[in-house]
């Protein structure tokens, strides 16, 4: 699969929730499993299923706090705009941080690929910045 970038610079490709990513239910309760150990958060494996940011306006992760915004300012990414990296960014580019410095040295290396390795969004974006 190529790769997939959201706004906030997570990438869908290698997210083990995206629904192109998920083939079996067995992959939503390994996921659902997963994010409770690893991130104390409970999904029920029959709502892991994300589209991604960038689906259509009623598909796609409509919690994201960072989407709304690029959708408004028409930017691909939070690298484009003006106002990088602002609060709501920071925030959400911070929020593996904490999750990579408890469990990172003891994660099994696949489970660091699925889990931490997406979502730390700071080095893309700003490889990205004009």
């Amino acid at each position: 699969m190529e790769e997939r970038l959201c706004y906030c610079g997570y990438r869908c490709d290698l997210c083990p929730a995206y629904v192109e990513n998920l083939k079996t239910d067995e992959d939503r309760e390994r996921v659902s499993r997963d994010w409770a150990k690893y991130y104390d958060h409970h999904e029920d494996p029959a709502d892991v299923d994300c589209k991604g940011c960038k689906a259509g306006l009623e598909e796609g992760n409509t919690t994201c706090k960072v989407r709304p915004c690029a959708i408004e300012r028409g930017a691909s990414t939070c690298a484009e705009c003006g106002d990088f990296a602002c609060d709501v960014l920071q925030k959400q580019m911070d929020a593996i941080e904490p999750i990579a410095r408890k469990h990172g040295n003891e994660m099994p290396r696949g489970d660091y690929d699925r889990y931490i390795a997406p979502y730390k969004s700071r080095q893309r974006l700003s490889k990205l910045r004009p």
